[in-house]
């Protein structure tokens, strides 16, 4: 049996605001609720918030990005800076 799970993520850049970085993202809901939704850090505090999901025995991740149509750069800085600290 394949174990998979899916993750609402938002990659910031080391240093960034979290609320400026977002706000496009989340429109008018505030950053906290938006929390709660969303993954919202750096590709160390994401890395560090999947590993528990993986050594629970996790076969696959599905993460969603936001805002993928309009800028697939989240994306690729998820493969190049995310994926290597858990993979």
């Amino acid at each position: 049996i394949t174990k998979s799970t899916s993750v609402n993520a938002f990659l910031l850049e080391t240093g960034a605001d979290a609320a400026a970085a977002t706000r496009l993202a989340r429109g008018p809901v505030e950053l906290e609720a938006y929390s709660k939704q969303f993954w919202v850090g750096t590709a160390g505090q994401l890395a560090e918030r999947l590993r528990p999901v993986i050594e629970a025995g996790i076969d696959y991740v599905i993460v969603y990005l936001p805002r993928l149509a309009y800028d697939p750069s989240m994306l690729r800085r998820f493969a190049r800076e995310v994926v290597p600290l858990v993979g």
